[in-house]
């Protein structure tokens, strides 16, 4: 199984993808620390085409959210208990999100490496199982 980061770069309308392949938690935080809001505002860690963690907007606040190879989509909250509304570019998209959904960078660091955690551990668990299964 394979595990990659990815972040977007805009160049005026259109944007290219750099990723890393099997990232360590630093690598994946530094990628995060891109996003700016303006030229780089979408990380997506993909676990090898099943499952997505996504991390949108920058610099300061975040939404997030996972989807499934089942087309589930979950998002995440953060404080419920705030109202209101902020803008944030995300994936060239102005958007005004609920201010509960709005992600602080710490706190997105750890989710961000929560689920690389969890992927790994996935990870590790499938390929035991491929070597235990006899051909």
């Amino acid at each position: 199984m394979n595990l990659s980061v990815r972040v977007d770069v805009w160049e005026g309308n259109s944007y290219v993808l750099d990723s890393i392949n099997n990232p360590t938690d630093q690598e994946a935080i530094r990628m995060l620390s891109r996003l700016d809001g303006t030229k780089s505002t979408i990380l997506c860690v993909e676990l090898e085409n099943k499952n997505e963690f996504i991390i949108g907007g920058g610099p300061d606040f975040f939404v997030i959210y996972s989807a499934a190879s089942d087309e589930s989509i979950n998002e995440f909250s953060y404080d419920k208990s705030l109202t209101g509304k902020t803008s944030l570019l995300i994936g060239g998209q102005e958007g005004n999100f609920e201010n509960s959904m709005l992600f602080p960078r710490k706190e997105a660091e750890k989710l961000l490496i929560n689920f690389l955690s969890e992927s790994r551990h996935l990870i590790v668990k499938s390929t035991a199982s491929e070597l235990a299964t006899p051909k």
